[in-house]
């Protein structure tokens, strides 16, 4: 793969012939706001089936709207992933509908939704794999910091992978992720 070259983990390496419609949007508007002083790299990755590429590289990872629709029993699987993608002072971005909002989903949403969180259960799940941990909430396009049994959606940052001294308590299950 060469450097800055769009890759998806379904197919590999991509080209013009067989770019999914929707990724390739993503990836090509991403590439269009970049600035030349802020160059990064847009990639899209099925983080259930493949590692990502590059693993121990990346600065940030953002994830939004993306664990709520992976299985509580999968979840570790795609954090772990993403943590080891980062440097050891990289941050992740991880964003999803609270769960205390799942009362206003509708039946579709709520179909898709399989693991939707409240604010202290997805900081949990990040101080498994970060040091680091801030939680943010949000309500229509306001980002707070307040009562989050109110938002409708959290947003876990975190930072500073743990180092391995410290996950010598981790349980096996978990470790296996790490």
């Amino acid at each position: 793969m060469r450097p800055g070259q769009e890759y998806d983990t379904r197919m590999g390496p991509l080209d013009h012939d067989r770019r999914q419609p929707a990724m390739a949007l993503i990836i090509e508007d991403a590439r269009a706001r970049m600035k030349d002083r802020w160059a990064y790299d847009a990639v899209v990755v099925d983080a259930l089936a493949d590692e990502i590429p590059g693993a121990g590289s990346y600065d940030a990872i953002y994830s939004l709207d993306v664990l709520e629709h992976i299985p509580p029993d999968q979840e570790h699987v795609v954090i772990g992933k993403l943590a080891r993608a980062l440097t050891p002072d990289g941050v992740a971005i991880i964003g999803m509908p609270s769960l205390e909002s799942q009362v206003y989903a509708n039946a579709a949403s709520k179909a898709g939704h399989v693991n939707c969180k409240t604010s202290p259960e997805l900081k949990a799940l990040m101080q498994t794999y970060f040091h680091s941990v801030f939680m943010f909430a949000m309500n229509d396009e306001v980002v707070h910091t307040g009562f989050h049994k109110m938002a409708h959606y959290i947003i876990a940052v975190a930072s500073h992978r743990p180092l391995p001294v410290a996950m010598m308590n981790c349980p096996a299950n978990i470790m296996a992720h790490l």
